[in-house]
């Protein structure tokens, strides 16, 4: 019979348990660990292809048909759902409470879950900027050829909304950082430059304007040949959609007579701008 003290026995058993966590704590040889932390690394960067989200919204809630009332409609309905998601609701049914969205709450989001749950906050100033201006083109689309002073003022104001809203994203874009990649910064750029120039559009401002449009289309035509095959289409057809704009903003800027020809040529190719058609309907000398 072999006798061994309790003394002996406790200490056996406290190596043998200091082996094990020392063991375990060892990583094995083609352990997965290093890929692991690289994952998560990679993961970190989170990407918002914006032209291809909002064309595709765009197209599948009413643009299609130049509904921009139900647009305008399904982005308020986005917008609820997208704070519903992430648990920023600003107050309650009764009690408005305005949470400010800032870079410091992406990041924080992004190290603590995955990078597709914190982008979705820069859907928010996306999606509120494309439904200001939604309605800025609805009101365009009642707008009579008289003008009318009180609607003109109000449009102006929901670009000025919409380019506010842009411009926040810009800045989000920035102070993320490493973060945000590279594209999605650039895409924001593109997109507040194009919203800027649609306001100086509006005003008259053709030096400006065409100073934004001919950034933004310089933007779009380097994306274009910088992203996949299947959305390239998407930013050509931008490129081309902002050519007209540019046109007719440097037509003013000459300071030339009206010609009915050279306007009715742009007015033609004024499909994808509501805002260049109608002031191309406005400057139409009246026949007779």
């Amino acid at each position: 019979l072999n006798y061994c003290p309790w003394w002996c026995a406790w200490n056996k058993v406290g190596m043998e348990g200091d082996v094990d966590c020392e063991a375990e704590a060892v990583p094995e040889e083609g352990s997965s660990a290093p890929e692991e932390s690289k994952e998560e690394k990679e993961t970190s960067h989170f990407c918002v292809e914006i032209l291809p989200l909002i064309k595709e919204s765009q197209s599948q809630h009413g643009l299609r048909h130049g509904d921009y009332q139900r647009y305008r409609l399904y982005c308020t309905r986005r917008v609820h759902r997208i704070r519903r998601s992430l648990h920023f609701t600003q107050g309650h049914r009764n009690r408005y409470q305005k949470k400010p969205l800032t870079s410091q709450l992406i990041v924080a989001s992004s190290s603590s879950s995955s990078a597709g749950g914190s982008s979705r906050y820069l859907h928010l100033p996306l999606v509120c900027a494309e439904r200001a201006w939604a309605l800025a083109m609805e009101l365009k689309q009642g707008l009579g050829a008289s003008g009318e002073p009180r609607k003109r003022f109000h449009i102006l104001r929901r670009l000025k909304k919409a380019a506010k809203y842009a411009e926040e994203l810009l800045r989000l874009c920035e102070e993320c950082g490493g973060w945000c990649d590279v594209r999605t910064k650039l895409e924001a750029q593109a997109y507040c430059s194009w919203m800027a120039g649609n306001v100086k559009f509006e005003q008259q401002k053709w030096q400006e304007a065409l100073d934004a449009f001919g950034s933004s289309q310089t933007i779009y035509e380097k994306l274009a040949g910088a992203v996949p095959e299947e959305q390239r289409a998407q930013y050509t057809q931008r490129v081309e959609e902002l050519t007209p704009n540019i046109r007719y903003c440097a037509y003013n800027i000459k300071d030339m007579p009206t010609d009915v020809t050279e306007l009715m040529k742009l007015r033609s190719e004024a499909a994808g701008s509501d805002i260049l058609a109608s002031k191309i309907d406005v400057s139409q000398p009246i026949a007779g």
